[in-house]
Formats: C-alpha cells, structure tokens, sequence
C-alpha cells in the first residue's frame, strides 16, 4: 500500500522537475484509498500553496541558509512543517517522527537529526511572520506570494482588493462542470446547479477516479468565469467562431454546445499534442462542427486544414482570444502558478498584443470577438485591450470586466467584449 506522506514527496520533486501543474498531478492518482488520497492531497497542496511561509518559518531555525539545504531535504521539511502549521488533525508528534523516517527513506538519513531539530522548534514556537513595517515583505510571507506579485497587486487595485485577492488564493475553491446537452444523461454524482450560469453545476470530490460521466462525455470541467466568457460571445447556431488559442478545449466545447452543434468552430493552438487534447475532448463529448489546426495565433491569418490552407481574413462571426497570460488568477486552484518568474511574466503583454492585433483580422464586419485571460494583472488585461482600441478605430469596446476570486469563489479571470464595425 503507498505511503501517503512518501508519494506526496514523490510528486512535489517530480513537478518541481518537470513544471507539472500539481493539480494534474493530483487528478492523476487513483492507486490510494481515499483517506490515504486526502492526506495525500493535503500534503501535496500546503506545500506548494504556503512554500514561501514555511520557508521563512523553516529557515529561522537554521544555522545556515536554506538555500544550502539539498532539494530532497528541503522538501521533507516542508511537508513535516505544512502539518505542524496548517493540518491541526495531524499529533505534532506523529508529524515529526513521520518526517525523520521520511528523511532517512529519501535519502537523507546525514540529517534526520537536523529534521527533528527543527521541527520541534517550529512545534514548539508556532507560525512566525517578519515584522509589519516592510508590507511588501510581509504580506508575501503571510499569503506565500512573491513580492513582485504582491506590489503589482497592490499598485493595481489598492490594499483593499490586494488583500482580498491574498486570501481567497488559501481557499478551497469548488469544481464547477458544464453540462453536455448535446449527449442525454444525468450525472451519476451530486450536483449542485449555478444560480449564476445557465449549464453550470457545482461539484464535490474528485470527479477523475471514479467517474464514467466524463468518460461518456456528459460534461466537460470548466470554471464559472470561463462558462460567463463562452456566453458573452452570444454565438448562436449558424455562425463561424474561431477559437484561436484553444486548448485543451473547454470554451470550444462550451461554444459548440452553446450553438446546438450547428455552425462552424475553428480551434486552434500552436503546440501539436495540445492540439490532439483539443480532437480528443471534442470526439468525447459528441461535437461535430469543430476543425482543428495547428496555429501560431501572433502570425497571420493562413490557417491549415482538411488538407488544405486558408486565409481566413474578415471570414468570422464570433472570435475568442483566451490568450496565454500569467495565470495569476487561477492560484486558488493551481498554487504553483504564484511562483512563476517576474521576467516570463513581463514579457507576456508583448505576445498578448501581438496575438489580439493578429486575430483581430480573421473578424468580419459587424463581429465580436473577446478577449480574456486568467490573470489579474492590468499589465496583461486594461493596458491591452486599451492599446489595441487605440491603434484600430474600427473596433469599439462593448464591455470589460475583472471577476475576482473572491466574488464567486472560483478563479480569477479577465474579459473584454470588443465589436468590430
């Protein structure tokens, strides 16, 4: 039988190497009971979610600094002190001990007195934050966000919202499905209906370890604000949509269901195997109007498919560009997205432009198009939009909108609903 506290170890070093979102990781186990899954989940999520603070909690108690510590090491004393700090259920003893025989299974035996040492003290002492007079600095210990990411917070929208924005990153947010109503069938797992989205259901649990439902395509995962994005492009049955940066599917599969399966979508992203994701998602749920292509959204508006290449200029009723951003919304549900670097995200607006002045083209007169990002940095949001609007006057801005995490208790997401004269 796996060891709970083993495997979530083995994950943590995995995705640290492989940059592995650690919520795939987590929809990926199916070989543990399900008290072992939730401990498992636990240890896994903490970690990641609150590094920062156990960094700082970790490294008071070190003769030297943490960044000379091993990585393996590093990671037992994160998963020890995440039980000691934030899983009240767990003895401090039983976290202790557990770690030294982590320690010594890992191949740290040289410090399993070192673990013991400091695990006690944080044991004993509690949760410790630096000193308020630096706010930067400690609102980034106290929420485990990077400085950078909490000045760019604070600069954006005042202490207020920042704040707000901290702490709803350290909630549990729910999964919310969207109902395929193009395949009959009820769900075989309770589901709570959204009295916000039309299709949208609130789920508990994991819906990827015993669920034939997704299997049979009888709904796609799909947070809240990304279901209000599909439905603000008002497509309906007939039109031709392009959905230029696509993958893995999920707001191609919420248009297509949205116009009836009638009509023409064409799904694109730049990555071939991300691609596939997008052919495999629309087969499982039943759709039919949907090719794909293989596209860089940022070049030109020559699209390949069936065989064949397109210019498809002014050819678009409906446009989506959920272009690539910083993700910095979704940290509720992806935590390792806080830790991203400061440089990769501000070279995102760059290609954020370029993408939305390129598929722009593929519109035709009297369309709309949105653009949107999981991010809630302004940086990759207003001052886009912003600039395009004015650099092409034939484009007007209808609507534009930030939903917050904390206002629904899901992601956090951008929208601009823009039509083209």
């Amino acid at each position: 039988m796996p060891d709970a506290r083993y495997e979530a170890y083995k994950t943590l070093r995995m995705t640290e190497k492989d940059s592995k979102y650690v919520n795939i990781s987590l929809s990926e186990r199916n070989d543990l009971s399900e008290r072992d899954f939730s401990l498992y989940q636990r240890l896994v999520r903490t970690a990641v979610e609150r590094k920062i603070t156990l960094d700082y909690n970790i490294s008071i108690y070190l003769k030297n600094s943490i960044k000379k510590l091993k990585p393996q090491l590093l990671t037992v004393l994160r998963l020890g002190a995440s039980q000691l700090l934030f899983m009240d259920k767990i003895p401090a003893s039983a976290a202790v001990n557990e770690s030294v025989k982590l320690a010594k299974k890992t191949g740290c035996s040289y410090a399993s007195g070192l673990v013991n040492a400091v695990l006690r003290k944080i044991s004993a002492e509690g949760i410790k934050y630096p000193d308020k007079d630096n706010e930067i600095y400690y609102l980034s210990v106290k929420y485990s966000f990077p400085e950078y990411a909490v000045k760019k917070y604070l600069d954006d929208y005042g202490t207020e919202i920042c704040l707000k924005i901290l702490e709803s990153s350290l909630k549990e947010e729910p999964v919310y499905i969207r109902k395929n109503n193009l395949k009959e069938g009820n769900f075989s797992f309770p589901a709570e209906k959204s009295l916000v989205v039309p299709g949208a259901y609130k789920v508990s649990g994991n819906l990827f370890r015993n669920s034939d439902d997704l299997k049979n395509g009888l709904f796609h995962v799909q947070d809240l604000p990304s279901q209000i994005c599909c439905l603000k492009l008002r497509a309906k049955p007939g039109d031709k949509v392009a959905d230029v940066c696509a993958s893995p599917g999920g707001k191609t599969a919420a248009l297509a269901e949205i116009m009836e399966n009638k009509g023409f979508i064409l799904s694109c992203d730049i990555h071939p195997q991300r691609v596939k994701l997008i052919e495999e998602n629309v087969k499982r749920l039943g759709i039919k109007i949907v090719k794909t292509s293989v596209k860089d959204a940022s070049e030109g508006t020559v699209f390949d498919f069936d065989n064949e290449k397109h210019d498809l200029s002014g050819y678009f009723d409906k446009l989506l560009c959920d272009v690539p951003c910083s993700g910095s919304g979704d940290a509720g549900r992806k935590p390792d997205v806080k830790y991203k670097r400061k440089e990769d995200i501000e070279n995102l607006p760059a290609l954020q432009k370029r993408i939305i002045s390129c598929s722009s083209r593929l519109l035709k007169s009297g369309g709309r198009m949105i653009y949107s990002t999981c991010s809630l940095y302004k940086d990759e949001n207003e001052k886009v939009v912003n600039e395009f609007l004015s650099k092409n006057k034939n484009f007007s801005l209808i609507e534009m909108k930030t939903i917050f995490p904390f206002e629904y208790g899901t992601d956090g997401f951008f929208y601009a609903v823009i039509e083209k004269e």
